[in-house]
């Protein structure tokens, strides 16, 4: 009986020294990794062209080898934001089975990125469509390949679709302008400027390459001309940097073409010329505030040439130099109001209110029998103005912090 006991025990024992012996895997480690070969790409190589290995063969600390899966989902990220020429990716290992990384190995690779041509950058991006067929029909693309330093505000796709409603063209009628070549030429300053160098300096003028000026102020972001926005700045280049707009840029004397004539500039001389160098009615056009068929009406009230005279005499200013105020904008604007006002029914209505583009309250009143607006006489209104009203007079209509300003302005000169 014992014996058998004894058996039985011994059984157990063996039993539970099976159970207890180690037959688990052995834990590898990872010893290395192979070098990729430098891939060399341009500027506008999308992420997956790099055609980048999703596994590879790794060599373990028993000498064996083996293949991980590689994600490259950090990598992608550094690529976007790439800043330099030459970038280094690196491809997280993903470790499965009884594989460690105790070295935390990387799979990486070196990209070298070439900068392409003004040129070569508005045919990559499917978004300048209509800015490549406009420069190819002036027969501009061997300059924006060329050997100059250049900064190009780019209009977008949306930007032209938005021209030609306002305007009333096509694309087939816009790329037949005659003006066609000034208008893309406006477009180009021949220097680079990044914005980061333009927002130090505005307010700020460059001469285009059309040879026209234009302004850009530090409002959000950068403005050009009062009504085209930067949305993606710094597109470096081999021959210069490329800044995407939202709206097309007109010169001045293009602008006016396209515009019409609003009103006879030989009453409001000194109105029409600071309305002309302020880009206001484009600003007004494309920003969708007026519109060229009457759909939209804007009533102006132009301070006359002998109240823009006593204004410059008070500040001590030329036209000039009011011309190149930074408030100048919302100045004008605060002459004008959406809707047509005849004199009059504002003469009935009075005393009444109205709201200037520029939000301020201006009181319209009757003193003595004569038409007033902010403290200003109405003198006449001139006829013709096809989208609206126009009534000259006598003052130029500032708010007090518009007098502050213009007067520290005046005194810093």
């Amino acid at each position: 009986m014992k014996k058998t006991i004894f058996m039985i025990m011994g059984l157990f024992f063996a039993i539970g020294l099976a159970g207890c012996r180690d037959d688990s895997p052995t834990i590898l480690n990872i010893e290395s990794v192979p070098t990729l070969a430098t891939i060399n790409v341009d500027t506008y190589t999308d992420f997956d062209e790099l055609d980048l290995p999703f596994e590879v063969t790794v060599t373990l600390s028993d000498g064996t080898e083996d293949t991980v899966l590689v994600a490259w989902d950090a990598a992608r990220v550094s690529y976007l934001n790439a800043t330099t020429e030459t970038v280094v990716l690196s491809g997280r290992l993903i470790l499965s089975g009884f594989l460690t990384n105790a070295k935390g190995l990387t799979l990486d690779v070196t990209i070298n990125i070439a900068r392409v041509s003004l040129m070569e950058a508005i045919t990559r991006q499917p978004q300048f469509s209509i800015l490549e067929e406009a420069v190819i029909a002036v027969g501009l693309s061997s300059y924006f390949e060329g050997d100059h330093t250049l900064t190009l505000f780019a209009p977008n796709n949306a930007a032209f679709t938005n021209f030609f409603t306002v305007y009333g063209l096509d694309k087939e009628s816009f790329l037949a302008l005659d003006d066609l070549a000034d208008i893309l030429s406006y477009h180009v300053i021949e220097r680079t400027h990044s914005t980061e160098a333009i927002l130090g300096f505005t307010p700020l003028d460059l001469v285009s390459l059309e040879g026209s000026q234009i302004s850009l102020t530090d409002q959000e972001g950068l403005l050009i001309n009062s009504y085209a926005h930067i949305v993606d700045g710094n597109r470096e280049s081999s021959n210069g940097v490329l800044h995407e707009i939202d709206n097309v840029l007109i010169p001045p004397a293009i602008a006016t073409e396209l515009s019409g004539t609003f009103f006879d500039e030989s009453l409001l001389d000194t109105f029409a010329d600071i309305l002309a160098g302020s880009d206001l009615v484009t600003a007004l056009i494309l920003s969708g505030q007026i519109s060229l068929d009457g759909t939209t009406e804007l009533t102006l009230f132009a301070p006359s040439d002998t109240a823009f005279q006593s204004l410059i005499d008070t500040y001590g200013l030329t036209i000039d130099e009011l011309l190149a105020f930074e408030e100048i904008d919302q100045i004008l604007l605060n002459h004008a109001v959406i809707g047509s006002y005849l004199a009059d029914q504002l003469f009935l209505d009075a005393p009444t209110t109205l709201e200037s583009i520029a939000g301020n309250n201006l009181s319209v009143t009757v003193v003595e029998g004569t038409l007033m607006i902010e403290g200003a006489r109405f003198e006449s209104t001139v006829e013709g103005f096809p989208v609206g009203q126009v009534h000259v007079i006598d003052q130029v209509l500032l708010t007090d912090a518009m007098a502050a300003a213009l007067l520290s302005y005046a005194a810093g000169l």
